[in-house]
């Protein structure tokens, strides 16, 4: 069996060779990790003995106790279940449990973070994408709800809201659909913590015997170097499977780790800053790009600029079209090595779709704007259009300088 390495990875590496000055490629803050986290982790190994080694695959029943509140008070029920681990790899464990144990197939919109694909693949089930609209802002609709009805019970749904690549979070009427299935949800909850839609989280509305959360500090908490997170579920089959897999492959979370996670989910004030940060942020480029857009209408030389409604997450997801028709993925290419010589590293929207010529991230860039400080903003959208102006694209200058300058910025 063949595996892909991440495409959203090759494509950092390539950013990152360049030295571009804007790396909109990584999925994390530029704040450091609150020092009060980082604080608990280094008191806990100042205190040596334990600390040092081996901890127990059940992880401390502290931990344990403060995580099913900690879930409690966002998802709305208080899990059985909490088992700390790497995000990325409760995902794989998750999913190879379901298609062991039930045969299950791994269901996902077609848009989506591509190691969903791969860790399906892996695990040894089948990946059956759902389509969303690319014409309706990627919205989940009535292709989708069809697509659902050809999932068994035993099939697994993974859910992510707000989403990865788009920034999109479900509306009530999607959260209706999506609840359609009655089989296993995986709730892929990374950014619930960074949804400024004003909705409930999408984990209260599955029941929650159904409901198999999967969690991570790398985002809210600017955590990413520390790879920890949590799955958290009252199916007691799914647990134990979940605990024997660990203990096999990672064994437990040293206690320096614990301590730094049971820190973590404290800080409520820390996150309302980050999360802040981030609307600010978005709102600031969301009026950016409605500029380029309709600069580019001005234009009238058959260049379309559309931006999906992003609520959550830190992401854009912009779409070029020519002609009425997603840019090719030929032509998105081009216009990625554009944008590397206008100092921009992004990720190609192509990355995100399921591979062939129907691909719905065709045309489409993911801008990573956690990375971007506030002082930086009219700059990187400056250079942004610049680049969308020559090289063969609207191929004039869209005068749009003093317009960014003029946009409201946060205050740093």
């Amino acid at each position: 069996m063949e595996f892909e390495t991440s495409p959203t990875i090759d494509y950092d590496c390539r950013v990152r060779d360049a030295k571009v000055k804007f790396r909109a490629t990584l999925g994390r803050f530029d704040l450091d990790t609150p020092p009060d986290i980082v604080e608990a982790a280094i008191v806990s190994l100042n205190k040596g003995g334990k600390n040092h080694h081996y901890a127990s695959p059940a992880s401390s029943p502290e931990l344990v106790e403060t995580l099913r509140e900690y879930v409690e008070g966002w998802a709305g029920f208080k899990p059985e279940y909490v088992i700390p681990s790497p995000a990325k790899y409760a995902v794989f464990s998750v999913l190879f449990i379901l298609s062991k144990l039930h045969g299950s197939r791994v269901a996902v919109r077609d848009l989506h973070w591509p190691t969903y694909r791969e860790q399906a693949k892996m695990a040894g089930a089948d990946f059956v994408p759902l389509p969303c609209d690319a014409d309706n802002g990627f919205e989940i609709g009535e292709e989708y709800e069809e697509g659902l009805k050809g999932l068994h019970e035993n099939d697994a749904l993974i859910v992510n809201s707000p989403h990865n690549p788009t920034g999109l979070v479900l509306k009530e009427k999607e959260k209706k659909i999506v609840t359609g299935h009655g089989g296993f949800v995986v709730s892929d909850e990374v950014y619930h913590e960074l949804d400024h839609s004003g909705r409930k989280s999408f984990a209260q509305s599955v029941d929650p015997e159904k409901l198999v959360i999967i969690d991570s500090l790398s985002k809210s908490f600017s955590m990413d170097g520390w790879r920890l997170g949590y799955v958290a579920t009252n199916s007691k089959e799914i647990a134990l499977s979940f605990k024997k897999m660990r203990s096999q492959v990672l064994t437990s979370i040293p206690l320096f780790l614990q301590s730094a996670m049971n820190t973590a989910v404290g800080l409520k004030p820390e996150l309302r800053e980050r999360k802040e940060i981030c609307h600010e942020r978005l709102e600031v480029l969301m009026a950016g790009f409605k500029l380029m857009a309709e600069a580019l209408e001005e234009k009238g030389n058959g260049l379309e600029l559309s931006l999906p409604d992003s609520e959550g997450a830190f992401y854009l997801f912009p779409q070029l079209r020519e002609g009425g028709k997603p840019l090719e993925k030929e032509r998105t290419e081009e216009f990625f090595c554009t944008l590397l010589k206008h100092g921009i590293g992004v990720t190609p929207g192509h990355c995100f779709g399921v591979p062939g010529p129907d691909n719905k991230g065709k045309g489409c860039m993911r801008i990573s704007y956690s990375d971007l400080n506030e002082e930086e903003l009219p700059e990187f959208l400056t250079r942004f259009a610049d680049a969308l102006g020559g090289k063969g694209y609207a191929d004039t200058d869209l005068g749009l300088k003093e317009k960014f300058a003029e946009l409201e910025l946060p205050s740093p």
